[in-house]
């Protein structure tokens, strides 16, 4: 009787000391759930520099530096290769589903709103579809620094493959990592054939019953977590082929490439003030060129973004705006062309593999010639504009596959 009198006195007091450290654990562990709080205050920093692009490939390290988005000492962004969600391998060395990226909030809008958002963690903010944030405004606050910048996502692989990619605000002397840009894997099971040749689309079962399904048998153990790709067949025997009937061979060509583009006449292949050199390797360079060299900037289409939009066209000079289509195609000229042809797009440039410095010694070709563009991502090049007499260097470092337009590259400027 003694005993259970015991039990009756002190079982009160120690479940009112284990709610109070819960209480207290939560509160000083930088990854607990916000519930859609905000906790900005005249004393945050705001981060409204310059923006940069993220990219980790598909298939990369994440436990290399060069695949760690290192914003501050505390917060190193990255992604696995499971499927999973993206974690902060400062804090940990896999994602969890109901805390990651630890030291995070997340809310959708922008920093100019920011008093008004109400932020979760990535998951919640995402409604459990990591996918269905690209292309959309978010604003990311690092808890412990307390720090708020702007950030949209612009690429989420499926298929466990772990590569993502995004666009951020920097902050004073921030530069932020440039992630890893090539991905070996893009070419695994091309052919040279035309037939197969960029057409990255042909069995892509891209579709969002399918996309980012990382709940559908999802436990909350960290080994099944976020495994938000398991039915998705973007298999890489089928990327970047992105003419899927497509043929070069002339007896299913007329000169102006009107087999691949049937809507597309207003270009001119033979005229060298607007077109290109027909296939024909050659080097214009002269004395009279205008060289771009200043710093780098990169250009972002989001997949599925609207070629038409003026944000998602980089208007390099008034001949040449250059965009992509969301059908598989290559990237085109839309200052002069509705959409691409395989044959001379993007018409009034030339392209070759090397860097400015190398000058007369490189050999210029239609984009299409230099090489299946999905296999360009990571090297270097030159593109001449040829109306303009300008050579700038550029260097791709997206390509989307799945018929979804998204491409990103980093270029010089005057």
């Amino acid at each position: 009787m003694k005993t259970n009198h015991f039990f009756k006195r002190t079982l009160p007091i120690c479940v009112a000391m284990l709610v109070l450290t819960f209480i207290q654990c939560t509160k000083d562990d930088p990854g607990a759930p916000l519930s859609g709080e905000n906790t900005f205050s005249e004393s945050s920093t705001v981060w409204e520099g310059t923006r940069i692009t993220f990219k980790k490939a598909n298939g990369a390290d994440p436990t290399l530096a060069v695949n760690q988005d290192r914003l501050t000492d505390k917060v190193w962004l990255t992604r696995g290769n499971d499927g999973k969600q993206l974690y902060n391998i400062r804090k940990n060395t896999t994602a969890n589903k109901a805390t990651s990226p630890v030291g995070t909030a997340w809310a959708l809008g922008t920093l100019d709103k920011v008093k008004n958002l109400k932020f979760n963690t990535l998951r919640e903010t995402a409604g459990g579809k990591p996918k269905s944030l690209v292309g959309k405004n978010m604003v990311l606050h690092l808890k412990e620094d307390d720090i708020y910048l702007n950030i949209k996502f612009t690429s989420w692989s499926e298929d466990k493959k772990g590569g993502f990619a995004y666009e951020r605000s920097t902050g004073s002397g921030d530069t932020g990592t440039t992630g890893a840009t090539k991905d070996d894997t893009d070419s695994n099971n091309d052919s040279d054939s035309d037939s197969s040749d960029d057409s990255d689309d042909d069995n892509d079962s891209d579709s969002d019953s399918n996309d980012d399904s990382d709940d559908d048998n999802d436990s909350d153990s960290d080994s099944s977590d976020d495994s938000d790709n398991d039915n998705d067949s973007d298999s890489d025997s089928n990327d970047d082929s992105d003419d899927d009937n497509d043929s070069d061979s002339d007896s299913s060509q007329d000169s102006d490439g009107d087999s691949d583009d049937d809507d597309d006449s207003d270009h001119d292949d033979d005229d060298h003030g607007n077109g290109n050199t027909s296939g024909n390797a050659g080097n214009p360079f002269d004395a009279s060129a205008t060289l771009w060299e200043g710093a780098n900037l990169t250009f972002t289409k989001p997949d599925g973004a609207d070629p038409a939009l003026e944000t998602n066209q980089d208007r390099l000079t008034d001949n040449v705006w250059i965009t992509r289509g969301n059908s598989g195609g290559q990237i085109f000229n839309i200052a002069k062309n509705s959409n691409a042809t395989k044959s001379s797009s993007p018409v009034g440039t030339e392209w070759a593999l090397g860097t400015i410095d190398q000058g007369a010694d490189l050999t210029f070709k239609n984009f299409r010639d230099v090489g299946k563009p999905k296999s360009l991502v990571g090297k270097d090049m030159v593109v001449h504009l040829i109306a303009d007499n300008i050579y700038l260097s550029i260097k791709f470092t997206d390509w989307s596959e799945g018929k979804s337009g998204g491409f990103a590259y980093e270029r010089s400027t005057p």
